[in-house]
């Protein structure tokens, strides 16, 4: 493969050299050449080299980049050191990689599935781990039906009172059905009560606070009687240990371990609210007519009564002649009555079981397209009086019928008080009074008529004093006959029963037997006014009427 060499030179001198070491043959197959160290001494000698054809771009390229330490007979290949350096390199990144998958991993499925077995919220700073639930305080107000706030409440759970699962409490205000509240001592206050919902949470400690306003009390004599109190299968029960405080219009209550009820309310002793009707001043926002004397009877009263008008006790018994005839006594004739005075006359109602006086003067009629419900008595002038009758199936108490039917009306004007023994109520305008009993509300009213100023003022709390209604009690007095029953009509009444022509006037809830038609007239009364009974209704006999 080698050009020949030139065939004059000389021959080789036998003396001998020193043996010069042969370097490793290069493998062909990498495209190298046979090369030899020449000889510092034999400066002729040539050195061959590669024919161009083996000394093409590719080959340089290959020999560039397969290079070996040729000073370094054990020394590998650059390209083997760049190969481990590069899969060294590679396997790090593999683990990092695997590692940082198999981190995510075991956080995403803490993350997503929540922690097993493991402690929540561990405490820090060495505090105890608590599980206690947060403050919780509610609050509603009682307004009436123009938006006037009457009271508010707040009911307060402190800190760790409430365990922390307890479902949402609510504190609101609701009307009760009035079916549901079997004891009527107790009167709620502001026509409403408070309400815990959905259901009584298990406590250890609550406060409620209840706070009424200036026209919760309006007025009232009874604030000092304000209790707090919680219904209980249908009674009301006052709560114990709680603190009212007139000055900051307060009612406040602690509970420990339980609440007793879900309802609360501000109540007040039915016996302690109702005003005697005779202290409700009649109608006080329309004048009266003039009354001279000012002994409470107007000038056309003093007519119908025949006192004296310029004379306040016409009788000299001490007593103004407005009050003997608003109590139902004689003005004319110290220590009598009105009745046997027979100024008045009484007007029993057996459809609907009542009685009342009216003056000897009026009349008084019962309306037959009403069923006898509705009954009116006449004056002599365009005023009138009224008693109706209606159904309260529902038990209403007159408060909450009157709310009923008045929805706009402002509680805080209604005034309680008893009439005939039964719970009762005034209208704002002290015009109407209303009177449950035994199913049925009566209503007695005082209508103006055309006139403009009231007249009768006295006369209808006369009217309202002597209502009474009629029932039939336990038989078994002593002498009644068998099968009678005691009756119980008002002194005054003038009877007679059916089977009989004999006529009775009752004083002191004996019957005393009428003489003659003179005494009747004497008496104040005509045959007209007797009122025909029943042969069971029973009476202890009287001394004859005089």
């Amino acid at each position: 493969m080698f050009d020949s060499l030139p065939n004059n030179l000389p021959a080789a001198s036998p003396a001998p050299s020193p043996e010069v070491p042969k370097d490793p043959p290069v493998s062909p197959s990498l495209g190298g050449s046979t090369s030899t160290k020449i000889p510092q001494d034999n400066p002729d000698e040539f050195i061959s080299v590669m024919p161009a054809q083996f000394r093409s771009g590719k080959n340089r390229k290959a020999k560039s980049t397969i290079q070996a330490d040729i000073t370094n007979p054990n020394a590998l290949p650059i390209q083997s050191k760049k190969r481990k350096i590069t899969l060294i390199i590679v396997i790090i990144v593999v683990v990092v990689l695997v590692g940082a998958a198999a981190g995510f991993y075991f956080w995403a499925k803490n993350y997503l599935q929540g922690p097993k077995n493991s402690i929540i919220n561990q405490p820090t700073n060495n505090q105890p781990a608590t599980s206690q639930a947060p403050e919780l305080k509610l609050t509603t107000d009682l307004k009436d039906a123009s938006q006037q706030e009457l009271a508010n409440a707040t009911l307060d759970f402190p800190i760790g009172s409430l365990s922390k699962d307890q479902t949402p409490l609510t504190l609101t205000t609701a009307v009760p059905d009035s079916a549901t509240i079997i004891d009527k001592s107790y009167q709620y206050l502001g026509g409403g009560v408070y309400k815990i919902g959905p259901s009584l949470p298990t406590i250890t400690s609550a406060s409620l606070v209840i706070t009424y306003t200036a026209a919760l009390v309006q007025g009232a004599l009874w604030e000092s009687d304000i209790k707090m109190a919680y219904l209980q299968n249908g009674s009301w029960t006052a709560v114990s240990g709680a603190q009212l405080d007139t000055t900051q219009k307060t009612v406040t209550a602690t509970f420990n371990n339980s609440l007793p009820a879900d309802t609360f309310a501000l109540v007040v002793d039915q016996s302690k609210m109702q005003a005697p009707s005779s202290e409700v001043q009649i109608a006080p926002s329309v004048l009266s007519s003039p009354d001279q004397d000012n002994d409470g009877l107007t000038d056309v009263e003093e007519k119908i009564y025949g006192t004296d008008p310029i004379k306040a006790d016409t009788d000299g018994d001490g007593t103004p002649d407005g009050l003997e005839v608003a109590n139902l006594s004689d003005p004319l004739h110290a220590d009598g009555t009105l009745i046997m005075s027979g100024l008045v006359k009484v007007y029993t109602n057996d459809s609907w079981a009542y009685s009342f006086y009216y003056p000897s003067g009026w009349l008084v009629k019962a309306l037959p397209e009403t069923d006898l419900s509705d009954v009116m008595v006449t004056t002599n002038t365009t005023e009138y009086f009224e008693v109706s009758v209606a159904d309260n199936s529902a038990q209403l108490t007159p408060r909450e019928w009157y709310l009923k039917i008045a929805p706009q009306a402002d509680s805080t004007q209604l005034v309680d008080t008893v009439v005939a023994g039964q719970p009762a109520v005034w209208s704002p305008d002290h015009l109407n009074v209303y009177v449950a009993n035994q199913g049925k509300m009566y209503t007695l009213t005082y209508s103006l008529g055309a006139e403009q100023q009231a007249n009768f003022k006295t006369t209808f709390k006369m009217f309202i004093k002597s209502f009474q209604f009629i029932s039939n009690p336990q038989a078994g007095q002593e002498n009644m006959p068998a099968g009678d029953y005691r009756g119980n009509r008002p002194d005054g009444t003038l009877i007679k029963y059916a089977s009989s022509t004999a006529v009775y006037i009752l004083q002191s809830s004996q019957k005393d037997p009428v003489p003659s038609e003179a005494v009747l007239t004497k008496l104040g009364h005509t045959f007209k006014d007797v009122v025909t009974i029943p042969d069971q209704e029973w009476y202890p006999d009287g001394p004859v009427a005089q």
